[in-house]
């Protein structure tokens, strides 16, 4: 739900010393999206330490490989990031921030650059990143948004990000319990914790829904309910296109669908995941005076199924 910025311009070594708003927009009109696996290492005993690795990909193309070393303390968070530039060239900066487990907020900032080259100094873009998180599955999905300033506090890029991360014991996002001073007997060795189920309004491959319906119609709307990044679904009514290739945005696009038989699905494809992966698709559901709402996620190619069961069917 930390920014990701972008690093070209950390590696321009003939960019004049002062950069206008105007330049800066016209010459970094970027988004980005990262995915991350998050994994701990070191764990002392009073904070514990992790890692995130993985990649940030530029509107235009460019793609940099990005890691942040971080330890938590209690909700603070403080470390460095590294940005691998095309060329082979690092950037490493000192981050500091904070995680809310209750609220499911992650916040960081690129503080200061750790690199000893002055003659970089007007090149340098810090970032400031606020995500939030939420499990899917096995999984947690991180998505949020970043900023990006100078040394001068000028604005020097912005975009999106995500993070996918597998759940693991000892995973930052987990709410640290006290333990129980009497623990219960248990007659069996422990098991591994159950894959927890998705939320009832989410779907995906293998996971649909089924909902009773009442009318003979159905109004359909779909949207992008985060941030817009080049979604593309297609809608289909009992395996009829409905919606062909359609891009996703914040307006919501409606449809009327007819529903003629008693069992009817309603198939959402992920054509294409965009700039920030999986595919996600917001829908509203409109059975006369009630509404169902759904998100539907998956990776390209991959399809999630409503079905719609009238309630007046023998």
């Amino acid at each position: 739900m930390f920014s990701a910025p972008m690093r070209v311009i950390r590696s321009c070594p003939n960019r004049p010393t002062k950069w206008s708003r105007s330049r800066v927009a016209a010459r970094l009109g970027l988004c980005c999206s990262v995915i991350l696996f998050l994994t701990p290492f070191s764990s002392p005993a009073q904070h514990k330490s992790y890692k995130l690795v993985g990649t940030a990909n530029a509107r235009l193309g460019t793609s940099y490989l990005y890691a942040v070393t971080f330890e938590t303390r209690g909700t603070s968070v403080t470390g460095y990031s590294v940005t691998k530039q095309p060329s082979g060239a690092e950037f490493k900066a000192e981050i500091k921030g904070h995680i809310n487990r209750k609220a499911h907020t992650l916040d960081f900032s690129e503080t200061r650059s750790l690199d000893n080259n002055p003659q970089n100094e007007n090149t340098i873009c810090l970032f400031d990143a606020k995500l939030t998180y939420k499990q899917l599955g096995t999984k947690y999905l991180v998505t949020g948004t970043f900023t990006g300033h100078d040394l001068n506090n000028e604005p020097c890029t912005s975009g999106a990000m995500m993070f996918e991360t597998p759940t693991a014991p000892g995973n930052m996002f987990h709410a640290e319990k006290k333990p129980s001073p009497l623990p219960p007997k248990t007659d069996t060795a422990a098991t591994k914790e159950p894959v927890p189920a998705l939320p009832a309004n989410m779907i995906t491959a293998g996971v649909q829904k089924q909902l009773e319906w009442n009318t003979d119609s159905c109004i359909i709307e779909v949207w992008d309910g985060g941030v817009v990044d080049g979604d593309v679904v297609t809608i289909l009514l009992n395996d009829t296109p409905v919606l062909t290739k359609y891009s996703l945005v914040k307006a919501r696009k409606q449809l009327r669908l007819p529903l003629t038989k008693n069992t009817s699905t309603i198939t959402i494809v992920a054509e294409d995941e965009g700039l920030n992966p999986p595919n996600t698709a917001e829908i509203s559901l409109l059975d006369g005076k009630a509404s169902h709402r759904i998100t539907a996620f998956n990776k390209k190619g991959e399809k999630a199924v409503i079905i719609i069961k009238k309630t007046n069917a023998r």
